[in-house]
């Protein structure tokens, strides 16, 4: 049964502040009987600031890049560019986020995106497929500084894939994507790729399920140092 603190018949409740109350923030009772403000209740958002003029961006991916303190998104232009992929940087100052010039990085409809963090090359690196010569799984690197970025060359899969994710493996270093392979029957496929310098190169692909895999989500396990797969079975 709850009890009322200074409960008076016309629903309103009378208690003693402990310390400055800020009008129309939530309160919590104390021990004592008192009331005070929620510690945190006053944080503010910084203002929204325009990514894309785009008007139908879409599939946004985000990577911190710890070495250049900036924020690298990748994106599909849906608008004025029919579904082709942009990556543009971020830097933070305070509560402001100020946006870089978004640079196309495939001149081609993006089906899958992702962008991943390599700790140890300190760069970020996409992943992605799309509607080009049979739908190829690629890689690009790219280097960031402040809000500027540069691109490697695309590093091919050697396979046509989609419902593609990627994460990377800090223990082996490496980027670890997983997909569904539109060479192999749909099968769910992993690959490894290796980073050196603004290059990614592909290992040999490896079947984790012989069967159409979908809605593939990859997560590096830092206490095994494993990647784990999930994925719908069809």
């Amino acid at each position: 049964m709850l009890k009322v603190i200074g409960g008076v018949p016309d629903g309103e409740y009378k208690a003693i502040a402990s310390g400055t109350l800020p009008s129309g923030k939530p309160v919590v009772v104390n021990a004592d009987g008192t009331v005070s403000a929620v510690a945190g209740s006053d944080a503010g958002l910084g203002s929204a600031q325009v990514l894309s003029a785009s008007y139908l961006t879409a599939e946004i991916r985000v990577a911190y890049d710890a070495n250049a303190g900036s924020y690298v998104i990748v994106y599909k232009d849906n608008g004025g560019d029919s579904g082709k992929g942009y990556v543009v940087a971020a830097t933070l100052s305070g509560s402001t986020l100020t946006f870089g010039t978004p640079v196309k990085f495939i001149d081609s409809e993006v089906e899958a995106i992702n962008i991943v963090y390599h700790e140890a090359a300190q760069k970020t690196v996409i992943v992605f497929s799309d509607d080009g010569a049979g739908k190829p799984g690629r890689g690009i690197v790219v280097t960031t500084t402040g809000t500027s970025v540069s691109l490697g060359a695309a590093g091919n899969m050697g396979t046509n894939v989609d419902s593609m994710t990627a994460v990377y493996d800090a223990n082996a270093q490496k980027i670890v994507a997983a997909f569904r392979d539109r060479s192999n029957n749909t099968y769910g496929t992993a690959i490894v790729g290796t980073v050196s310098g603004t290059s990614i190169s592909w290992g040999s692909k490896v079947v984790y399920n012989s069967a159409q895999s979908t809605r593939n989500v990859a997560v590096y396990d830092s206490s095994a140092q494993k990647v784990g797969i999930f994925y719908i079975y069809m």
